[in-house]
């Protein structure tokens, strides 16, 4: 009758409480229990071992299971082969707390029937019970410690128990970095980055976004092309255990917008600034609205369109109903436009008239020559601001 049995290799200091044979050098232990070993006499396990120094234990268990006398000793033993309805656990899983895939841990069953029924414990806390068809049984988890099985039984009934796991979740490290600004005008697109990670880090990798080589130095200084638009920065950590970490951020390069506007311009004709235009970049121009008010707050000058008040147009200083000139005199703006980014922008301030120099009032003190002396680039007072003799200086302001 067929026996189940566990065999296991004795270790070699305790061969001396097994009785054997002096013709036999090496004798296998068959251990039952801790408390009830049994010896398997005149087999020389020299015999089953491969090339591969592995014993060939098909042949060494049929030669085993021919003996029909044994005798019982109290030998500790190494298992070396496992057989009859048995579960057994395994799996040696290093991750670390960050990884989007969790360790696994397999339970085998052998010779035994499903559906299989298992509880295991993790560090010695029992788990839920388990019953599945799956031999083996993938045990997914991110809870680092001991793993070893409580029970099992198949259709049939209990089991024996065998092996442990072990996993291990490593801390991994913590991306981060600090940048100068998270928006950059397009005339200066250069940023400087600082890495401010945790852990034992030992590699970095930079991607700005742009398509441009991969940066390896732990604090880059990058420049973007003068190309607007939105860009993530992105930093990959690692440590000295193989661990990583991601972090990232949004760098904002923008249209710089400004808009030049004088102060005065002076209507006579004479081929010089008779005419009021601005200069401007970053707008959108389908958002503008000018209006020029008296000093009663009348309205005396409106456009929507930008192009009105270019280089080539502007504004010669008429009435904008009756077309008549106005007078010399100081008068003040409103102007709303948005900028790419969608930015509401308000500005108002002031421009004068003046046709003729030589007639100016009181209220047009050049600043600090005295009126007698006024020209055209002198400050005028209480504008703070220049007239502008010539398309250029308009142009270089």
């Amino acid at each position: 009758m067929k026996k189940l049995l566990l065999i296991l290799l004795c270790l070699p200091l305790l061969f001396s409480t097994c009785k054997k044979e002096e013709i036999e050098e090496v004798l296998p232990c068959l251990c039952e229990s801790s408390t009830n070993s049994i010896l398997i006499p005149r087999v020389n396990i020299e015999e089953y071992k491969d090339k591969n120094d592995n014993r060939n234990f098909a042949d060494l268990r049929n030669d085993l299971e021919k003996v029909e006398e044994i005798e019982s000793y109290q030998v500790s033993s190494i298992p070396f082969l496992i057989s009859g309805k048995s579960a057994f656990i395994s799996g040696n899983n290093t991750i670390c707390d960050n990884d989007p895939v969790p360790a696994e841990v397999l339970v085998s069953f052998s010779e035994s029937t499903p559906p299989f029924t298992f509880s295991y414990s993790i560090n010695g806390s029992n788990q839920p019970q388990i019953s599945t068809l799956n031999n083996p049984y993938v045990i997914t988890t991110k809870d680092a410690g001991y793993y070893s099985l409580v029970s099992f039984s198949d259709i049939n009934g209990p089991g024996d128990i065998n092996g442990q796991a072990i996993v291990t979740v490593l801390n991994a490290p913590i991306a981060d970095f600090h940048s100068q600004s998270d928006t950059l005008s397009f005339l200066y697109p250069s940023i400087q980055l600082t890495d401010v990670s945790t852990g034992n880090i030992i590699n970095w990798r930079w991607d700005f976004g742009d398509n441009t080589t991969l940066d390896n130095s732990q604090n880059p200084h990058h420049t973007y092309s003068t190309t607007t638009g939105v860009y993530q920065v992105s930093l990959i950590v690692t440590d000295n255990m193989g661990c990583s970490d991601t972090a990232s951020k949004i760098i904002w390069i923008r249209d710089e917008d400004w808009m030049y506007i004088p102060n005065a311009f002076t209507p006579d004709m004479d081929g010089r600034n008779d005419k009021f235009c601005i200069a401007y970049n970053g707008i959108r121009e389908a958002t503008f609205t000018f209006n020029i008010f008296d000093r009663f707050s009348n309205l005396v000058y409106s456009t929507s369109n930008i192009n009105d008040l270019d280089f080539e147009n502007g504004w010669n200083g008429t009435h904008h109903e009756t077309g008549n000139n106005l007078s010399n005199g100081v008068y003040s703006y409103e102007m709303y436009y948005q900028d790419f980014e969608g930015w509401h922008n308000k500005k108002n301030g002031k421009v004068s008239i003046i046709r003729d120099i030589s007639n100016l009032s009181n209220d047009f003190d050049c600043y600090p020559q005295g009126i007698s002396n006024c020209k055209f680039g002198d400050m005028i007072h209480p504008q703070q601001g220049f007239i502008y003799s010539t398309q250029e200086d308009i142009n270089n302001w």
